[in-house]
C-alpha cells in the first residue's frame, strides 16, 4: 500500500467492505482503520469521508457502536467542511449517522430526537437547494 497514493487507499478501502460483506468484520475494521489513517494525510476530503463512513459501519457491525458513530460524525464533518451543509457527500454522512443512531440506539429517546432533528434539517436543507419540486417529494 502506497499510503501517499489515493487510488492505493481507494482500493485498501475496497478491501476492507468486501472484508464486511463476507462478515469478517473485525479484519474489515482494521483494514478500514490503515485506510483512514492514510487519507486524513491526502488532500482527498470525498475519499477520507468515505472511509471514516465504512470504518464507522465496521466499528458498528463490530459491536462499537459508540465508536462507530464517532467515525460517522466525523464523516459528515469532513464532507461539511470540504463540500458545505447541502452537499450531497455532507447529506449523505448525515442521513448515515442518523441512520446508525436509529439501527442501534432505537430504543433511547435521546437517540430517536437526535435522528430526527438530523432528518429534518437535512430535509429542509436539500429542499432549499433544489427548489419547491423537491419540497413536495421530500414531504
Amino acid at each position: 500500500l502506497d499510503t501517499n497514493d489515493a487510488f492505493d487507499v481507494a482500493v485498501f478501502r475496497t478491501l476492507g467492505i468486501v472484508r464486511m460483506q463476507l462478515g469478517d468484520y473485525v479484519q474489515a475494521k482494521d483494514i478500514l482503520e490503515v485506510a483512514v489513517d492514510c487519507s486524513r494525510r491526502l488532500d482527498e476530503p470525498e475519499l477520507h469521508s468515505g472511509c471514516l463512513k465504512q470504518y464507522g459501519a465496521a466499528l458498528a457491525c463490530s459491536g462499537r457502536v459508540d465508536d462507530a458513530l464517532v467515525a460517522i460524525h466525523q464523516s459528515w464533518e469532513t464532507s461539511r467542511a470540504a463540500f458545505g451543509s447541502n452537499s450531497e457527500e455532507a447529506t449523505t454522512a448525515a442521513c448515515g449517522y442518523a441512520l446508525t443512531l436509529l439501527y442501534y440506539k432505537g430504543n433511547d429517546p435521546g437517540a430517536l430526537a437526535q435522528a430526527e432533528a438530523i432528518w429534518t434539517d437535512t430535509a429542509a436543507r436539500y429542499a432549499r437547494s433544489f427548489g419547491p419540486d423537491h419540497q413536495r417529494t421530500l414531504s
